[in-house]
């Protein structure tokens, strides 16, 4: 395993007020030149029209665990040459995107791979050449532990170096031609033993959002399935979908707690000029000879 090393040593020297003075300038030059960069950004990616053979892509990826014992290196890579040959590509990071481990939940404080330090810079390092296709980033419960525990947000940090938003929920909304499509996106809470059950629950959980696609990370299961509504101008559907892990199952949390077998997994989402949505799922038993129990 390769750990990108970064290590900077700056002296702390104490600043004059006219130096204090300037450093705030700069910092608000930074954070003017950083919101014009978002809005840029959002304006050029809000709108696309398409051929017959097009697709907007969708890929809602998250809970890769970087620093976890049972982080699936080589499943993550795969993932990404995957990904980069997709084209209009929408990236949403679903949360859970580092280990982030706590003393405080359970062991894996001691059975970590990497420091947060590694963590960060290795999932800069390999998320960076997309950068200019991510929408935002959710915040996971395990980047929650460090607000909650320390008020850091590293997601706030992962942000800033990626150049797009973090929350910890959104609704992103763009034009596929003529047609408007709303894309709801959060980590997620709380868990259901069965896979019918963690349906309901996300349908339930959403009644008073309106979007065409709900997606959720969390769970690690990767799931899709679709709803029928009627109104005035006829028959309609909702997507809702789990966004999967990358996580190995052998030695896991959830083998210890004999938890269903789940193979890391990822799904993009493809959508015509017609609105046709379609769920494409990639599991890691399926598409590679990657191990994983």
């Amino acid at each position: 395993m390769d750990k990108p090393v970064h290590t900077k040593t700056r002296c702390k020297q104490k600043r004059t007020p006219l130096q204090q003075d300037e450093t705030i300038r700069r910092s608000h030059m930074k954070a003017t030149r950083f919101k014009k960069k978002m809005e840029d950004k959002m304006i050029k990616k809000n709108e696309y029209a398409l051929s017959s053979n097009e697709t907007i892509n969708i890929i809602p990826i998250g809970d890769f665990h970087i620093g976890s014992s049972q982080f699936n290196y080589e499943f993550f890579d795969y993932m990404l040459k995957q990904i980069k040959k997709l084209k209009n590509r929408r990236i949403y990071l679903m949360g859970d995107l580092l280990e982030s481990a706590s003393k405080n939940v359970g062991n894996s404080a001691f059975s970590t791979h990497m420091t947060l330090e590694e963590q960060k810079e290795y999932l800069l390092d390999h998320i960076e050449p997309f950068q200019d296709d991510i929408i935002g980033i959710c915040i996971g419960n395990h980047e929650a532990r460090l607000i909650k525990e320390y008020d850091f947000n590293i997601i706030a940090d992962i942000a800033r170096e990626l150049g797009t938003q973090y929350y910890n929920q959104n609704i992103d909304s763009f034009k596929v031609n003529e047609h408007t499509i709303d894309v709801f996106t959060r980590h997620g809470k709380g868990t259901s033993g069965q896979r019918h059950l963690s349906m309901g629950k996300l349908e339930r959980s959403t009644n008073n959002i309106q979007a065409d696609i709900y997606l959720e990370g969390h769970n690690h299961r990767l799931m899709a399935w679709n709803k029928f509504y009627i109104d005035k101008e006829g028959l309609h559907r909702k997507y809702y979908g789990y966004t999967g892990a990358f996580l190995s199952y052998g030695g896991s949390y959830a083998e210890s707690m004999y938890l269903d077998v789940e193979p890391p997994a990822y799904q993009t989402i493809s959508i015509n000029k017609n609105k046709r949505i379609k769920f494409n799922q990639h599991f890691c038993d399926l598409e590679t000879d990657i191990k994983f129990m």
